[in-house]
This record gives C-alpha cells, sequence and structure tokens, in this order.
C-alpha cells in the first residue's frame, strides 16, 4: 500500500472514532475456481495468489432481503469460516476481509424466507445446489445466496380476457467481451488498446466508516494506479444516506484538480445523496497524488485515497 504523504489530521467536531475491525467495500466475481469436493468442505487445491493484478483479497457475500430493499430483513443468516475466525452475516451486503488464496466456507441457516426456502448459492456465475460450501478466495469474490421465488397467483377464469397472438422476438446476442479488456474487479476496467481506464467509484458505500468513505475504504486504504498518458472515465456515486460527497484528483495539500476535468462539478458542494456525476480527464506527470472529497472537513476526516500515475505499465487498484 502506498505510503501517506501526510499526517492525517485528527476527527472533526462530533466525529465518532473508527471502530476497529474495519469492513471492506464490496466486491465482485473475479476469477473464482470451486470444485466438487469444496461442496462437502472437502480437499480443494488452493489457487495462487495473483500479486499481478494489484487486488486485495475478500469475499463479499449477498443474501437477498424480504423486501427487495436494503433496510429489509435478509432472508437467513449466513456463517462464514476461514482459519480460525468464524462470522455471523446478518446484512444483505457483508464483506469478508481474507488473505489471498484463503478458503472461506459458507453455510446458511437461520431462514426468515416465509416460504422463500434456500434453493443454491451463485458464485462467479455457477450455480451450486447446497447449504455449505468452501470458496477459494483469490481477488475480490463474490458469492449470492439464492431463494425459491412464489408461483404467481393463476388468473381467475371469469377475467380472462382474449389474448392476441403476436409474435415472439428474438433476443438480441449478447457481444462476446472484447479480449483486450481486462477487468480487473468491480471497481475498475481498462483497455491496453485505447489506453483507457474506467473507474467505478462510490462515496459512503455501505455507509462504512460513517459514510466517509470510497468504495468502502478510507484514510488511503484505496490505491489507484494509472501510466501517464491514460485517459481515465471516473463513475462516481454518492451512496451516502445524508452526507454530500465529491471527488477530485488533488496533490496531497491541494484542492484544485491537477489535471483538466479531474473532478466532479462544483466539489466543494458535493454530489447529493443518491446522486452520480461523471468525469474524465488524461493524466500527466508521474506522481503521488489524491482522490479527496473537498467538502469541508471530509477529507481530513479521513476520506481520501491515493491515486499514483506511473511512467509506464498498466493500471491496478488496490482495496
Amino acid at each position: 500500500m502506498p505510503p501517506s504523504s501526510r499526517r492525517d489530521p485528527p476527527p472533526g467536531p462530533g466525529r465518532r472514532p473508527t471502530p476497529g475491525a474495519r469492513r471492506a467495500g464490496p466486491a465482485a466475481a473475479a476469477g473464482l475456481l470451486v470444485c466438487a469436493a469444496a461442496l462437502a468442505l472437502s480437499a480443494c487445491a488452493a489457487p495462487s495468489p495473483s500479486p499481478t493484478t494489484g487486488v486485495g483479497c475478500s469475499l463479499t457475500v449477498y443474501i437477498p432481503t424480504a423486501g427487495g430493499t436494503p433496510g429489509s430483513r435478509p432472508l437467513a443468516t449466513v456463517t462464514a469460516r476461514h482459519g480460525s475466525a468464524s462470522q455471523t452475516l446478518r446484512r444483505g451486503t457483508n464483506t469478508v476481509l481474507v488473505a489471498c488464496g484463503t478458503r472461506v466456507a459458507l453455510r446458511v441457516g437461520g431462514s426468515h424466507s416465509r416460504g422463500r426456502p434456500f434453493t443454491n448459492w451463485v458464485v462467479d456465475g455457477q450455480a451450486v445446489a447446497r447449504p455449505a460450501i468452501l470458496v477459494p478466495v483469490d481477488g475480490i469474490m463474490s458469492a449470492t445466496a439464492a431463494f425459491a421465488t412464489p408461483a404467481p397467483p393463476r388468473p381467475s377464469p371469469q377475467t380472462t380476457a382474449t389474448a392476441t397472438a403476436t409474435a415472439t422476438p428474438t433476443p438480441t446476442p449478447k457481444p462476446s467481451p472484447t479480449a483486450s479488456v481486462v477487468r480487473l474487479d468491480r471497481w475498475m476496467q481498462y483497455d491496453p488498446a485505447t489506453r483507457t481506464v474506467t473507474l467505478q467509484l462510490a462515496a459512503g458505500y455501505q455507509n462504512l466508516d460513517y459514510g466517509l468513505n470510497y468504495d468502502g475504504q478510507t484514510k488511503g486504504a484505496l490505491a489507484v494506479t494509472v501510466p501517464q498518458g491514460w485517459h481515465v472515465v471516473v463513475r462516481f456515486r454518492n451512496d451516502a444516506t445524508s452526507l454530500p460527497h465529491s471527488a477530485a484528483i488533488v496533490t496531497a495539500t491541494g484542492t484544485t484538480p491537477v489535471f483538466p476535468g479531474a473532478a466532479v462539478p462544483n466539489p466543494t458542494t458535493g454530489v447529493s445523496p443518491g446522486g452520480s456525476a461523471t468525469f474524465s480527464f488524461t493524466t500527466g506527470a508521474p506522481g503521488a497524488y489524491r482522490i479527496a472529497c473537498l467538502v469541508p472537513g471530509h477529507e481530513a476526516a479521513g476520506m481520501w485515497a491515493h491515486f499514483t500515475v506511473t511512467a509506464g505499465g498498466l493500471p491496478s487498484i488496490q482495496l
């Protein structure tokens, strides 16, 4: 992790202390291996870590909620075991930090499904019809618990209307992914052929650290590296429930974007909760910079990330 270029200021007035165990941002499926023996929690060849991707390792577990909204009650609890640690996951979205190459055992329990029983896990697009699985984690991975959907009510014979026959449209096939496009995880993808990078930047993600975070990370724990002369597109959204947030590429002590266009509009005012903005720029001179929230007091409270421009190589992101 790049070293901090300055000492962090103390939290502002009214700022509660950061919890001792900070949870990371969520994640998505990337390069996951699941073997049949793992379904019974038995031996499975451990994957090799991927230090060249620059991606830290974590497992995000998604549990559907009864109302289909983040504030609704999850349909079940999940026990996650890795090494000697054990966690009971009770939220819709849960992130488990692990060392690369670690196996995480997941087991569904405590169902509150009300007629919607557990059916399977979906891991890296693969359905596994067992309540207990073993997931070898290498990168930023995700696992989603699936539950049966109640059958829709049958229409009453008295209200059946005459149907008009229509031709069923032929679905348009999805284009195959371009081999040159590299997707490190859900937060970044880049194309060496066009020297472009797309960065997903979620402010206040899951309200971690009281909403003062980028992609679930705070105080420089998120590190983005982009080579000189690459075009960067930042898709910014504010997931916070009450605070405005912004993002700008600045120096360690500056408040002016270091590259033309490298900030959301009105960065000192910020984007309202639930809002989004897209900005783009081309990286200039190599050096160590910051992604900072310029809403007064937010950067001082830890809402900043490392942004490094290198003379060559490829982009990377580390959480």
